[in-house]
């Protein structure tokens, strides 16, 4: 039998196991579509189980060798390591490809997002430096009490093995068990009352609750108007630019929604630098309307559509469960046909939660209403609320090229 090439026989592993690796990260992502929504829910509900009830049954039922906290304790690692596999298998682009590259800024990002929050309700005041405090030690205790989990869950299998008690782990399981109370009830204690007294305290942790549990806004909230059908929002404009004060000022003017009208604020003042990939624009813009709508609940690579119709998909940026927004930078025949037709499913998908925005960078305006404008009217006429928008260019970028290029030549975004 011929021996293939070593490299011929490397190529044909790697791509093997890239097959693989597709395959288990579209399993779990299948798995991830049909737990979103719920799945901070069950992590608290596991958290739940894990850190207080299991640990008193075995107490209470005298059960051996912790064997209840250990399972449960097993089964929530498990859980964690499936949301944390589909979290990593959310950054792929469209075509199933991952990159470090792409990694890396999508957890830049996370990262400049959450120091952005910190820097923007830090405060100096006595009342922020004990809401802080109250911070700390609720989490603290609850990290705390995590600690008695994971050494049961490191203790049980050497006890097994070695058939021999580790009596030091246990004394630290039961310390952990009977003091991490104490600081929660302190921690939770300094919150409550600060809530009460405080309004703008007690805003900010309605909101932290609500976006951590993932719960819909209520009915007194900023953003609970519903969003504006197209036919119902004043403008003769289906591609628009986002540049341009008067076309997005007349869109604001015909919406009723302050959500929609904010966003369209958020983007008229975005104009990051030119970047070569698109999932870079995305991350910059996601970092963006977080700072600018921090009332509003911003998620990146939200699914959509379902395995049984066959039309399930990933938004670039969803807010409030409302807003759906498709990021494209390419303007070749192929990328912009592409970019029809996943706008197309999407408005279709999308069409009783609100518009669907198809933002496009690093184009030129007069070459997207070429290019989109039929496609955005046939879309109106199916009662669709959708809309393409040019991202504002950055100004820097056009001043530092003027005289060498022409506009045209010019990364827009």
């Amino acid at each position: 039998m011929e021996l293939k090439p070593t490299h011929e026989f490397l190529n044909q592993t790697l791509n093997q196991t890239k097959t693989a690796i597709t395959k288990i990260f579209d399993k779990i992502d299948n798995l991830d579509r049909a737990l979103y929504g719920r799945r901070m829910k069950l992590f608290l509900w596991g958290c739940l189980l894990v850190l207080i009830a299991s640990p008193i049954f075995d107490s209470l039922l005298g059960v051996d060798n912790d064997r209840l906290t250990y399972y449960s304790t097993l089964l929530f690692t498990i859980f964690i390591l499936l949301m944390l596999l589909a979290f990593i298998g959310s950054w792929r682009d469209d075509s199933g490809n991952w990159s470090i590259a792409r990694a890396k800024s999508r957890l830049n990002t996370y990262y400049e997002s959450i120091k952005d929050t910190i820097q923007t309700t830090r405060t100096t005041s006595q009342s922020e430096n004990i809401f802080t405090i109250g911070q700390i030690l609720f989490i603290g205790s609850i990290i705390w009490k995590a600690l008695q989990n994971i050494s049961v869950f490191i203790r049980k299998p050497i006890e097994a093995f070695a058939h021999s008690r580790l009596t030091s782990l246990r004394h630290f399981e039961q310390f952990t068990n009977q003091y991490y109370w104490l600081p929660m009830i302190i921690g939770f204690g300094i919150l409550l009352y600060l809530g009460y007294k405080d309004p703008e305290i007690l805003k900010r942790l309605q909101i932290a609750i609500r976006q951590f549990f993932g719960w819909k806004n209520n009915s007194q909230t900023k953003y609970s108007s519903v969003i504006a059908k197209t036919e119902n929002i004043r403008t003769k404009d289906f591609v628009l630019n986002a540049g341009s004060d008067q076309q997005i000022n007349t869109l604001i003017a015909g919406s009723q929604s302050v959500l929609f009208c904010d966003f369209l604020r958020a983007l008229q003042s975005w104009s990051p630098k030119a970047h070569r990939s698109e999932y870079m624009f995305t991350d910059k813009l996601y970092r963006h309307l977080r700072k600018m709508l921090p009332e509003a609940t911003v998620e990146l690579e939200f699914p959509i559509g379902d395995i049984e119709n066959g039309n399930k998909g990933r938004a670039d940026i969803v807010v409030n469960e409302t807003i759906l927004i498709e990021m494209k930078r390419g303007s070749n025949a192929g990328q912009i046909q592409r970019a029809k037709g996943q706008i197309s499913q999407y408005s279709e998908i999308w069409s009783n939660r609100g518009p669907v925005i198809l933002l496009l960078c690093d184009f030129d305006y007069e070459h997207a209403k070429t290019a989109f404008s039929s496609t955005m009217a046939d879309l109106s006429k199916l009662q669709r609320p959708v809309f393409t928008i040019v991202a504002k260019p950055n100004e820097k970028i056009i001043q530092s090229t003027r005289g060498k290029h022409s506009i045209s030549d010019v990364p827009l975004c």
